[in-house]
């Protein structure tokens, strides 16, 4: 995800009736410094999962998974 879809993503963050507080996403190159910018200055706390843990992002995945089944 490049920066602009960032910017488009945050602007939309406003609109929703529940506001978004954490953003969890792995250590890939393609979620840049300023990326992760653009969420923290609209109050979003990004979260990285830990270096070589392929398993962590798991534990995202079935949080998420729980939060839309209930």
């Amino acid at each position: 995800m490049d920066v602009q879809q960032a910017r488009q993503l945050a602007w939309s963050l406003s609109e929703r009736p529940t506001p978004i507080r954490f953003l969890i996403h792995d250590r890939d190159s393609k979620f840049t410094h300023g990326f992760d910018e653009i969420f923290r200055s609209e109050g979003v706390e990004v979260i990285r999962t830990p270096f070589q843990a392929p398993k962590a992002n798991a534990f995202a995945e079935r949080w998420v998974g729980t939060i839309r089944r209930d």
